[in-house]
């Protein structure tokens, strides 16, 4: 999967916008830690402090049940995730950081161990304060 923490974009942002390089450019900032789609969940179980459970599936039998679900949910009027989502999870990422590793020096300080286990911890406190806001 391709992981980029908020602090790893900042630093490429600043490099970005104070580098005569990279005038005009778009630049990936993702995929400089190898990161399967399990171990995403175990890193968010972590921040969540919970343990996920996984129940192996085969891509293809994971496609039919999306469909049955799908159909199912469109009989009673709601929307579930689009089948891109298995894609998206089975498929290997197909974008660089190279260009912004050779042209801006870009190097993520932010590792997924640390930073996707913050990053749903942050999710899950901040859940509670969102209608507490602006009172």
């Amino acid at each position: 999967m391709s992981v980029v923490h908020a602090t790893n974009v900042a630093e490429g942002a600043i490099l970005a916008a104070t580098s005569d390089v990279a005038g005009g450019k778009a630049y990936n900032l993702a995929h400089d830690y190898d990161v399967t789609v399990r171990r995403f969940f175990e890193l968010a179980g972590e921040g969540l402090g919970k343990r996920p459970l996984f129940i192996p599936m085969p891509l293809a039998a994971a496609r039919v049940a999306l469909r049955a679900a799908k159909w199912i949910m469109r009989r009673m009027g709601l929307s579930l995730v689009s089948s891109s989502a298995i894609d998206f999870v089975s498929q290997d990422n197909p974008f660089s950081s190279e260009r912004a590793r050779k042209e801006l020096g870009w190097r993520p300080s932010m590792p997924p161990e640390i930073g996707v286990p913050d990053a749903f911890r942050w999710w899950n406190e901040s859940r509670g304060t969102q209608g507490t806001r602006g009172k």
